[in-house]
């Protein structure tokens, strides 16, 4: 099984999705689709495909023990123009307990917190039970 069932409640939904690669193929494709279904631009879609792409990646490289059988949860929400991602993952990769805003005093290991935060407008990273990584996109125009 590749994901569970999306809920969409509106402008809010969630889904979650084993790890496996048509689970994160299917979340990131889902995640662009939501940003084109609001009617962000071409640019501004890319960017969180691209975001969320990374922070998929991430959370299954460095938060998922079990590659086969584990889960990340990804929401999302929408409002006054800016769509929120959150993905979450069920690892220990980073100390439990602590909060980041990702600006430039920030200094990540490697190269996807970087490009998480040159595709987005906020990155905020919190530490506890798994790692959990919201981005903030606002949108530049929506399309008519």
């Amino acid at each position: 099984m590749a994901s569970l069932p999306v809920m969409n409640m509106g402008h809010t939904g969630y889904m979650v999705v084993q790890t496996n690669s048509m689970g994160l193929s299917t979340a990131r494709k889902h995640v662009h689709g939501i940003a084109r279904g609001l009617r962000f631009s071409d640019d501004d879609a890319a960017d969180i495909l691209l975001a969320v792409g990374e922070a998929i990646s991430n959370a299954y490289r460095h938060g998922t023990q079990d590659h086969i059988n584990g889960f990340i949860y990804i929401d999302w929400e929408f409002a006054q123009r800016t769509l929120t991602v959150s993905v979450k993952d069920e690892g220990s990769a980073l100390p439990s307990g602590i909060q980041y805003s990702l600006g430039s005093s920030f200094t990540p290991t490697g190269c996807g917190l970087d490009i998480i935060r040159k595709s987005v407008d906020d990155v905020f990273l919190e530490c506890g039970s798994g790692t959990r990584i919201a981005l903030r996109k606002r949108a530049r125009e929506l399309l008519r």
